[in-house]
């Protein structure tokens, strides 16, 4: 393949990252280098990179409608990530974090808080993710580590 256009394929990934966190920013008025900040944070939280890599080494030996299921699968992972991070950003705004001078401490803040407030639940899916690091990940350990981030998007109640 030509080495410019691997390059420009390559880019497109990153291009999908972009407009989720241009949607977000937008969408909750918060300045976009805190959100790119909280969302590519949070994708290291949750071992999202390493979720994606598993899933395409399942992708790659999978039969036609296994790879479409991947594919929707990780569609539903960066949906995930967008609703979680939109709710880290809407409780920053809502404690009046200035979103002009956020610096990564200030993210990690937030994010820790997010961290605390759903530990049990993050204890239960790391579990999961060390047996699924440790074995062979297939299509049905790929939806159910996906699903278990279906916990993470409904917002608790925070009084701020």
């Amino acid at each position: 393949m030509d080495p410019k256009i691997a390059q420009r394929i390559g880019g497109l990934r990153f291009s999908v990252f972009a407009m989720d966190i241009i949607h977000l920013a937008e969408s909750t008025g918060a300045d976009i280098v805190a959100v790119g900040k909280v969302y590519f944070k949070l994708r290291s939280v949750l071992s999202f990179s390493r979720i994606r890599e598993l899933a395409m080494q399942v992708d790659a030996a999978s039969p036609y409608w296994q790879r479409v299921a991947v594919r929707n699968l990780l569609d539903d992972l960066s949906d995930y990530q967008s609703i979680i991070t939109g709710n880290i950003v809407k409780r920053m705004i809502l404690e009046k974090v200035d979103m002009q001078k956020c610096v990564d401490g200030v993210v990690q803040e937030h994010v820790d808080s997010w961290c605390t407030q759903y530990k049990s639940q993050l204890d239960g899916y790391y579990r999961f993710l060390e047996d699924i690091n440790s074995t062979q990940l297939d299509l049905s350990r790929l939806v159910l580590i996906i699903r278990a981030l279906s916990v993470f998007t409904a917002e608790k109640d925070h009084h701020v």
